[in-house]
């Protein structure tokens, strides 16, 4: 890079730093896979880093980092939809032995399952909101639309969630009663 650092380069170097955790929950909305997570989280690390003159201080550096995951994931998407060769399953993801019958692994599974069957939107849109608690608005910056589309998301991808989980209640996994009694089901994402 031939260009000078910005003015507010320490500042924003650590709030990129402190964002990882963010990215890398966010990074499982799109992979189910951890390695191919950590790379979408890695590809988008660096490409911040060569574009950080371009951040804007004083704005949201998750809001940012998040536009440019979903930029490449979009992006490298693309590509592979066009470069398709091969099997479509990989025989790396296979897992043969089930992890012990604790009922709330159980449900994160089921409710990880469910999650990567809805569109990529209506996903996006529902982690963002219901699962990182960030704000309509801030998911509507995040995703390049308006706020009644993003709400029309997490409604939509609620309902076939909750059709998908066999759920009678919107009071289920997907809202802030039974979130907060089984963190360890959301932390299926970290």
């Amino acid at each position: 890079m031939d260009h000078a650092a910005p003015e507010n380069f320490p500042t924003s170097k650590k709030e990129m730093l402190a964002a990882i955790p963010a990215l890398r929950r966010f990074s499982r909305t799109f992979h189910k896979s951890q390695p191919a997570a950590d790379d979408l989280v890695q590809e988008t690390l660096v490409r911040a880093w060569h574009a950080l003159d371009r951040y804007q201080p004083g704005t949201s550096m998750n809001a940012w980092l998040f536009t440019i995951m979903r930029n490449v994931f979009i992006t490298d998407y693309r590509i592979r939809a066009r470069e398709t060769t091969g099997f479509t399953t990989d025989i790396a993801e296979y897992q043969g032995a089930q992890a012990a019958p604790q009922e709330w692994r159980l449900r994160a599974r089921d409710v990880q399952t469910a999650l990567h069957s809805l569109p990529t939107e209506q996903r996006i849109a529902i982690v963002l909101c219901c699962v990182l608690g960030h704000s309509y608005q801030e998911v509507a910056d995040i995703c390049a639309c308006e706020i009644g589309t993003i709400k029309s998301r997490i409604s939509r991808g609620k309902l076939t969630l909750l059709a998908l989980l066999g759920e009678e209640s919107r009071l289920s996994v997907l809202e802030t009663d039974y979130r907060s009694s089984t963190a360890a089901a959301i932390n299926a994402f970290a």
